[in-house]
């Protein structure tokens, strides 16, 4: 599994949380989803929990409305609530637009009214994904905006088969339209840690250090770079001292700990993982992802019992996490060889 999709978007939880704060953690909760291998439906459900939150308290912020319509769209009973939610916004802009004084404000909500023109065809269930590209394609040339249309653009062709390259030339151009966009910089850092790209990563991590993107002075951007070379010199030693260096500033950031577990783990302290386990579940009693990392832990380090009992919890709470399924299809194998066969 990735383990690093969700380390630039640690932020505060709970009430600490701003709009930004929660819509940033949702986008990375997203893009964990996206990933097969590792992809956890609790992560998905939270992400679209934060999602409803943000555009409770945002509700005009197309990013959240965007990224909310792409995770129910691939749902096979999401497409009502699609429409209901870009038909709400709709009505939302164009009140605030009927109330408007100022002509750039009138203008922007035009805009976003455009957009929601699109979102809409994530709603058609008849439609192909091919017939919706292009459909946005053509309604796209009307958009004045060349970063909304880039961003437009990446989050289609990100959706279809074999345009991988098509979506990351339109990440491209809207990162050269807003370099410092906070969004559009965790998306890009993603794809250049996953392309050994490190010149790109460290203009983002310059970046996220200028404008404090991650809430923590740069720390949780730099440690998903020096465990991304992991491999290479001391990254390892140098990821653990930026992962509690942040969590200096943030003691109270559950993930962060989760995150420093995996590479404590990675480097067989054991003792020292579990404990950052044990902090990340006393501070969310409901991030299983914990209980999971403490499993892993007892794996590793040949305590069978404690290793059994916890991914007996684990099988409960968190069935889908690779690691956990991994461990259901050694021990059914071991039970019954033909079985475990079956179940691949």
């Amino acid at each position: 599994t990735n383990e690093l999709e969700l380390l630039n978007q640690i932020l505060p939880q709970g009430e600490q949380a701003s709009t930004r704060d929660k819509l940033m953690r949702a986008i990375a909760m997203s893009a964990e989803a996206d990933n097969e291998e590792s992809g956890d439906p609790e992560m998905l459900a939270q992400s679209k929990a934060l999602l409803r939150e943000v555009l409770a308290e945002d509700p005009l912020n197309l990013v959240a409305v965007r990224q909310l319509t792409a995770l129910l769209s691939r749902e096979p009973d999401g497409l009502p609530e699609v429409r209901k939610l870009v038909a709400d916004t709709r009505a939302k802009a164009e009140a605030r637009r009927s109330e408007a004084l100022a002509d750039a404000d009138k203008t922007a909500l035009t805009k976003l009214m455009k957009s929601l023109d699109l979102l809409e065809l994530y709603a058609e269930p008849d439609m192909s994904e091919e017939e919706k590209a292009r459909r946005t394609e053509e309604l796209l040339q009307d958009q004045n905006d060349p970063y909304e249309t880039a961003v437009s653009l990446y989050e289609l062709y990100r959706r279809l088969p074999n345009r991988e390259e098509d979506a990351f030339e339109q990440l491209k151009k809207a990162y050269e339209l807003k370099p410092s966009e906070p969004s559009v910089v965790n998306v890009m850092f993603r794809h250049a840690l996953a392309r050994k790209d490190w010149d790109t990563a460290q203009e983002c991590i310059r970046t996220a250090v200028e404008h404090n993107l991650d809430q923590g002075n740069g720390h949780f951007f730099r440690v998903q770079y020096c465990a991304a070379r992991a491999n290479e010199g001391n990254n390892l030693t140098e990821a653990i001292r930026e992962f509690r260096e942040g969590l200096a500033i943030q003691p109270n950031n559950a993930m962060g700990y989760i995150y420093l577990g995996n590479v404590l783990l990675q480097k067989q302290s054991f003792d020292e993982a579990t404990r950052a386990f044990e902090e990340a579940a006393r501070i969310n009693p409901g991030n299983h992802t914990a209980t999971v990392g403490l499993a892993m832990v007892a794996s590793a380090r040949g305590d069978e019992a404690e290793a059994d009992r916890l991914l007996e919890i684990c099988m409960r709470v968190a069935p889908n996490h690779a690691w956990v399924k991994a461990q259901m299809q050694i021990r059914e194998d071991q039970r019954d060889p033909n079985k475990g066969i079956a179940r691949r």
